[in-house]
C-alpha cells in the first residue's frame, strides 16, 4: 500500500499542521519514501472542531465514522491535555483511546501534548536557536501562555500570523531528539509507527 489516507479531529490548526509535515517527514524516517500519507478533506470539512469540549463530545464518533463512511486508514485525535502532569496526560490518553470502537484502536492515535501542543513547537525552536546543545531544558512545566509567547511572540495569536510560524518550525522535526525531550511526542510517534508499520505489513 502507497497511499495511506488519514482523518485528523482536534482542537486546532497548529495541532493539523504539525501533524501533516510529521507525517511527510515520518515516511523516510521508515524507510518508506514511496508512501504517501493525504488527508481526507470530505472528513475534516465534515469534522471540525473548535475546542476541547467538542474534541471530548464527538471524537469517538468521528472515528467511527471516519472508518465506516470515509474509508480511513488512520485516525489522528488532538487534544491539549493543559497542565503540565505526565501522569495525567498519559491517563487522559489511555482513557480516550478506551472509548474508541475496539476494531480500529490499533489505527487510532490519541495524542496529546503536555500542557499545548506550542510546547512540542517550543522545542523546535528551542532546538533550531541552540543547535548542538546537549542541555535537557524542561519546557513543559511552563504554561501555556509562556508557551505561545515563546513560539508566537505573543500570547494571542491569529491564525494568520500563527501559520506561517508553525509551517516553518514543523518544516523539519528533529524526531529522535524530540523523543528525548517530550514523552507525549514520544507515545505519539511510537504509536504511529506501530500503526503505520502494522499498515504496510
Amino acid at each position: 500500500m502507497n497511499l495511506i489516507t488519514y482523518g485528523f479531529f482536534g482542537e486546532d490548526e497548529a495541532q493539523r499542521l504539525f501533524l501533516r509535515n510529521y507525517l511527510l517527514q515520518l515516511r523516510d524516517l521508515l524507510g518508506k519514501p514511496e508512501v504517501t500519507f493525504t488527508p481526507n478533506e470530505d472528513f475534516h470539512g465534515r469534522f471540525r472542531v473548535v475546542n476541547k469540549q467538542q474534541v471530548d463530545a464527538l471524537f469517538a464518533e468521528a472515528g467511527l465514522q471516519g472508518f465506516l463512511s470515509y474509508h480511513l486508514h488512520l485516525y489522528f485525535v488532538g487534544r491539549d491535555c493543559d497542565h503540565h502532569n505526565q501522569k495525567d496526560c498519559t491517563n487522559l490518553r489511555k482513557a480516550m483511546e478506551l472509548k474508541m470502537d475496539p476494531r480500529w484502536r490499533d489505527r487510532t492515535i490519541v495524542f496529546v501534548p503536555v500542557q499545548c501542543i506550542e510546547h512540542w513547537l517550543w522545542y523546535l525552536k528551542w532546538n533550531r536557536e541552540n543547535p548542538g546543545v546537549t542541555k535537557n531544558v524542561n519546557l513543559e512545566n511552563q504554561s501555556n501562555a509562556d508557551a505561545k509567547l515563546a513560539v508566537y511572540g505573543r500570547k494571542k495569536s491569529t491564525l494568520k500570523y500563527s501559520q506561517p510560524i508553525v509551517e516553518e518550525l514543523t518544516a523539519l522535526i528533529p524526531v529522535d531528539w524530540l523523543c528525548t525531550r517530550s514523552e507525549s511526542f514520544r507515545a505519539f510517534h511510537q504509536k504511529t509507527v506501530a500503526s503505520v508499520t502494522q499498515i504496510l505489513a
